[in-house]
């Protein structure tokens, strides 16, 4: 009996010794497993944090533009870490039961900006845009459209006009100058030899003589005064130069928007350390390249859209980035005029009947100095403004909602070379009795800016197009800007949580309180 409670007696000292180390035995496998759980629930609230926060993307960036991004308004980062902390918190604090922790830290890192990358990751976003849209568009088909594939010089032509946005007399008649020296150093030299044949000369003629040339005098004159019309036509298109187009190829009755552009704090204007900030591995495809042009033909308006904007000619800024709405439209008529000359110098130089109308008009013009050269270098000079005046007629006509094919036919050319002194030797410059054949098949005034914009850098059409898309939500809200708009991020949460099922497991680990540093990431790009 004694030996049977000195047993019991054992017993009961061995499992109350035993009793504690099981109870932290138990305890710390418990904390472990709250451990592992702790993780995955700061993972967790870093990932649903970041996700949270990119979900407050600006509405009218993408109820206008179908562009993503989140703004960051006034650059205030600190406002975005106290967002993500908002967010954590539902993860911690007493709502996290068990598992709850203490958010110590929250910042962000990699921001990706919509500005940046030299306009790489705007084009990737209009990429997604226009694939999101289900707007397919075969880049093939489209270039060969506008002639920017396929004949070689009739590409070469395009390409070295699209970018010609000023227009002076010398650039239009190249040579004019160095050609008229000439043609007055041939004047004289004839005047002094036919005053020392007059010298020379013996006598009069009969009357029979004198009958005979009556008539082909008055023939050389009217040949001569259809020659010095030509010749006019030359003088008064060197004038056009110096003095501007717009007035020319403005249809009747239209007014010019007379809105301004002020180049402060747009995207264009960022410095380009801020251009190259961020460089990432978003860089843009051919397809994307192309889609870039096609969202901002699609999006954005111009001279013919009538929206009534101010400024109104959004797609003429893109490709001119002038601060006026006048002056950007005269610089986007100009390539076009420059396009137009181009390809209806291309066709003239084609085309055996027009050479040879021009051969005969230069020979009236200059064919009685007798020096071949001279004759050359008329017919020369009045093919360029035989295709100019042309090109006017084609840029009035697409200003006015025609359609203009990139390559004239016979039947779609429209002046004679008549017709071309009936204009320019009028003492007034009249355009608008001129009228060509309507061209249902023809490109229009939107496709010859398509043309220019797939000819103009893609850095300079991303920041100019991104110009325009912030003025324009401004409108809506004046504290946006693109600048500050992100369109992916790194969250990154560090967070304590103490021990609760055993606080000595802390000493064991050699930790007071478990400490995690975990991050989310979220871009809109995919």
């Amino acid at each position: 009996m004694r030996k049977s409670r000195k047993v019991r007696g054992s017993l009961t000292v061995f499992l109350a010794l035993l009793l504690p180390v099981f109870l932290v035995f138990t305890g710390v496998c418990l904390e472990y497993a709250r451990a592992q759980a702790l993780s995955y629930q700061v993972q967790a609230a870093a990932a649903s944090a970041v996700q949270s926060v990119f979900a407050g993307y600006s509405s009218p960036l993408l109820s206008q533009y179908q562009l993503t991004a989140r703004l960051v308004a006034q650059g205030d980062f600190d406002a975005l870490a106290e967002e993500g902390e908002k967010y954590v918190s539902a993860y911690g604090g007493e709502e996290g039961g068990c598992v709850s922790f203490q958010a110590t830290e929250i910042l962000w890192q990699d921001l990706v900006f919509v500005t940046d990358d030299h306009g790489a990751v705007f084009t990737a976003l209009v990429g997604d845009a226009m694939a999101a849209s289900a707007v397919e568009i075969i880049a093939g088909e489209w270039l060969e459209r506008l002639g920017l594939s396929g004949d070689a010089q009739q590409t070469e032509t395009l390409t070295e006009n699209a970018a010609r946005d000023t227009l002076s007399a010398d650039d239009l008649l190249s040579g004019y100058t160095e050609w008229e020296a000439s043609v007055e150093a041939a004047e004289e030299s004839l005047e002094a030899a036919s005053e020392e044949t007059e010298d020379d000369s013996s006598g009069g003629t009969g009357e029979s003589s004198e009958g005979a040339d009556s008539g082909t005098a008055e023939q050389s004159a009217a040949d001569r005064a259809r020659g010095a019309s030509f010749l006019e036509v030359l003088t008064t298109l060197r004038q056009v130069g110096q003095h501007g187009i717009l007035g020319l190829v403005l249809p009747e009755g239209q007014s010019l928007s007379t809105g301004t552009i002020s180049a402060s704090d747009l995207p264009s204007s960022l410095s380009e350390e801020a251009k190259s900030r961020s460089v990432t591995d978003s860089s843009a495809s051919t397809g994307d390249s192309l889609l870039l042009r096609e969202y901002l033909m699609r999006n954005l308006d111009c001279f013919t859209s009538e929206s009534g904007k101010s400024p109104a000619y959004e797609l003429e800024y893109v490709l001119a980035g002038k601060s006026t709405d006048e002056a950007n439209l005269k610089a986007a008529v100009t390539r076009i005029l420059w396009i137009r000359t181009g390809m209806n110098l291309l066709y003239l130089s084609q085309s055996a009947e027009k050479r040879t109308q021009l051969q005969e008009a230069a020979t009236l013009a200059v064919g009685w100095l007798g020096q071949p050269a001279l004759v050359t270098g008329m017919a020369v000079l009045l093919q360029i403004a035989w295709a100019f005046s042309e090109s006017l007629v084609d840029v009035r006509s697409l200003l006015d909602g025609g359609k203009i094919s990139l390559m004239k036919t016979d039947e779609s050319w429209t002046l004679s070379l008549d017709g071309l002194t009936e204009i320019w030797t009028a003492e007034e410059t009249e355009l608008e009795d001129v009228d060509g054949e309507e061209e249902e098949d023809g490109l229009s005034y939107e496709d010859y800016l398509r043309i220019c914009l797939y000819l103009t850098a893609e850095e300079t059409c991303c920041y100019r197009g991104m110009d325009v898309i912030q003025w324009n939500v401004q409108k809506l809200d004046s504290s946006f800007s693109l600048t500050d708009c992100v369109v992916s991020g790194t969250l990154v949460l560090t967070a304590e949580s103490s021990p609760l099922f055993v606080p000595l497991y802390g000493n064991i680990v050699g930790t007071g309180a478990f400490t995690y540093t975990r991050s989310g990431s979220f871009s809109y790009l995919t």
